[in-house]
């Protein structure tokens, strides 16, 4: 069956806008004339407004209707275009999916399109509603919906109105699974509505009006609503019904019911088993008269907090997990060495027992940890000692194709952090302070004082390029360590480099100047992420879009550009994101947002490492000045907890 389509041009009135058909598929004009009649109500507007953008989704008996009414030219442009079709087939869920039009056809070129025709445009919400945002409004109006049953509600208009009508109807549709007769519970809404004689539309219609108050949850139903808008978004909600006894029940009345009445009462948790004491596996008689006594080294960097007390210690009685190898090494008992220029090797470091605090301070700044596992014969690698002091760090990578910049990004960042710093009460120093500098004087300086194309990453090359102490607001520091692959060793999963395995975040880099070259995405984004499969749920995502520098005259990427982006703001980090979303799901471009659909956390972000892609002789010909570089690494450290504070924690959805 297929899908028709009505066209609409406004003409201004005494008593509003008029929006009257000028291009349809019907045959017959008494289908047009019957549309116009249903729909009209919420095609008009106040009088004295003019028709601002929004959606209308409802069904009319058998039949429903998407309609959009835009102003895509300013005030007196506006338009409207309604799809219709069976209710069957253009359900709320099919009218949300279809809500960024990207499957409209050109003015003057309708014609009736078939089911095939959408498949690749639909896209669900699914980003906004994991946002806080949407959850704070879910309960509430939830609670409402659960207690006043199929009924007109109006709600405060807001960006997160498509995320919340997305939530809401995928819980009613597991609340009324498998039950007949619930055609009133299929939700209805306007995303947008300024009229003073507005009309409702029959059944569950939600109405989003400026500046309407948002109600207060309904008390009877309030802690129902609120653990279904939990279990929804933990993903466990078909679960709970069940577990509940919900699904059972044969009529919405009954479920109802059932939701409300009193949880079973969790059991007790068992008693703690005994705490065994040392006398149950050693003879104090035959320990040696004095215990070794073992000398905690201490580690303090300029401006950095001094080293964390044992009960602290989050390295002591744990492990950390050696990023090149993946074993894991004890910094409690970790054998320390120091590169000695005059054999040009790693050698033993003794500390003298009896050294002063400013001597071990001196010595430590410099010393490593050997790994235990050989690589080759004779060959071993050396972590930075202060990589592990202060309890396991956060391992980020960087993943693209050879083309998309990564390394000049990854440049960019530290050459910002270098300039710049990551902000106000944020201090970072780098860990191991010869191969920071040396990577400064050569592949930084190259790039921002020289203006010179950098190498690609070879292929073989370990990977690790630095690692920083990260502090915040005077609190314990926590490492950060970057790390960089070739692309081309990214596509192959069977030398997917090991840090992949214990990676806590990555930023995924996307050439905003090859997005046309292929519809399937990036294959380093798609071997990345098949082969972290398993614990996706554990690692959090950066996606840029780098080489913005080439959207520079286009908003909202123009927008983004202009601001530094070094401050953490998680409402402009969602609006940013959104902005990125959108702009690669309009270019068919959506295989690149597969990071943000699946790892745990994540946020996307316009930048550029050099601020001109133009290149001469192997240099940039108008200079190097990197845009918004640092706020994907920001994002990153608030998704991953090396950021604590309150707005950090709200980054990312």
């Amino acid at each position: 069956m297929d899908f028709h389509q009505i066209r609409y041009a406004s003409t201004g009135l005494s008593e509003g806008r008029v929006f009257r058909p000028v291009e349809y598929t019907f045959t017959d004009y008494n289908d047009v004339a019957k549309w116009q009649t249903w729909t009209e109500p919420f095609l008009r507007t106040d009088p004295n407004e003019s028709a601002q953008p929004s959606l209308f989704y409802g069904a009319f008996g058998e039949q429903a209707a998407l309609v959009r009414r835009d102003q895509s030219g300013g005030p007196g442009s506006e338009n409207a275009h309604a799809l219709i079709g069976s209710s069957t087939l253009l359900s709320t869920r099919l009218a949300l999916e279809l809500s960024s039009w990207s499957w409209a056809q050109l003015p003057g070129t309708l014609t009736p399109l078939s089911p095939a025709w959408f498949v690749g445009s639909r896209t669900p919400p699914t980003a906004e509603t994991r946002s806080a945002e949407v959850m704070a409004r879910l309960g509430p109006a939830l609670s409402h919906i659960l207690a006043n049953g199929p009924a007109p509600l109006v709600l405060p208009s807001s960006m997160f109105t498509l995320g919340l009508l997305w939530a809401v109807q995928e819980i009613l549709g597991a609340l009324t699974v498998g039950l007949t007769g619930t055609g009133t519970w299929n939700l209805a809404f306007e995303t947008y509505d300024d009229r003073w004689n507005s009309v409702d539309h029959s059944g569950l219609f939600l109405r989003f009006r400026p500046g309407a108050p948002y109600p207060v949850p309904y008390p009877d139903y309030a802690q129902v609503a609120q653990r279904l808008a939990e279990r929804y978004v933990e993903g466990s909600l078909d679960t709970e019904l069940r577990n509940l006894g919900v699904l059972g029940e044969r009529d919405m009345s009954a479920r109802l019911g059932r939701l409300l009445q009193p949880l079973p009462a969790e059991p007790p948790p068992p008693p703690p088993p005994p705490v065994p004491s040392v006398a149950d596996f050693w003879d104090p008689a035959q320990l040696p008269a004095q215990a070794p006594i073992q000398i905690w080294p201490t580690f303090t960097g300029a401006n950095m907090a001094p080293p964390p007390k044992d009960s602290e210690r989050g390295a002591k009685g744990g492990k950390v997990t050696c990023p090149m190898c993946l074993t894991p090494l004890s910094w409690e008992d970790a054998r320390l060495y120091k590169f000695d220029d005059t054999v040009n090797d790693y050698v033993r470091l003794k500390l003298p027992p009896d050294a002063g605090e400013e001597l071990r301070d001196r010595e430590l700044r410099t010393a490593f940890v050997r790994c235990r596992t050989e690589e080759s014969e004779g060959v071993f690698h050396y972590l930075p000692y202060a990589y592990g002091e202060y309890g396991p760090p956060a391992v980020f990578g960087f993943v693209g194709a050879t083309s998309s910049g990564k390394t000049h990004l990854l440049t960019a960042m530290i050459a910002q952090l270098v300039r710049r710093g990551l902000g106000h009460g944020l201090t970072q120093e780098p860990i191991d302070l010869v191969r920071h500098q040396s990577l400064v004087d050569g592949q930084v300086k190259a790039l921002i004082d020289d203006g010179k194309v950098l190498d690609t990453t070879q292929r073989g090359e370990n990977g690790f390029v630095d690692a920083f102490l990260i502090q915040e607001n005077g609190k314990t520091p926590r490492p950060v360590a970057l790390f960089d692959v070739s692309g081309g060793e990214l596509t192959e999963i069977g030398k997917a480099k090991r840090f992949l395995s214990v990676a806590d975040g990555l930023i995924f880099v996307v050439d905003a100047q090859g997005l046309d070259r292929t519809k399937l995405g990036d294959p380093t984004f798609n071997t990345v992420l098949n082969f972290l499969a398993p614990r996706l749920s554990k690692v959090s995502a950066a996606v840029v879009l780098n080489k913005s520098d080439v959207l520079r005259f286009e908003d909202p990427a123009a927008l983004w550009l202009r601001h530094e982006g070094r401050e953490l703001d998680a409402e402009l980090s969602l609006a940013e994101s959104a902005d990125v979303y959108a702009y690669l799901y309009e270019r068919d471009a959506g295989a690149w947002i597969r990071p943000y659909r699946e790892c745990k956390r994540a946020t996307l972000h316009f930048a550029s490492a050099v601020g001109s892609g133009a290149v001469s002789d192997g240099r940039f010909v108008r200079g190097v000045e990197p845009q918004r570089v640092l706020a994907p690494l920001l994002s990153l450290m608030a998704m991953t907890g090396v950021l604590t504070t309150p707005e950090a924690k709200k980054i990312g959805i």
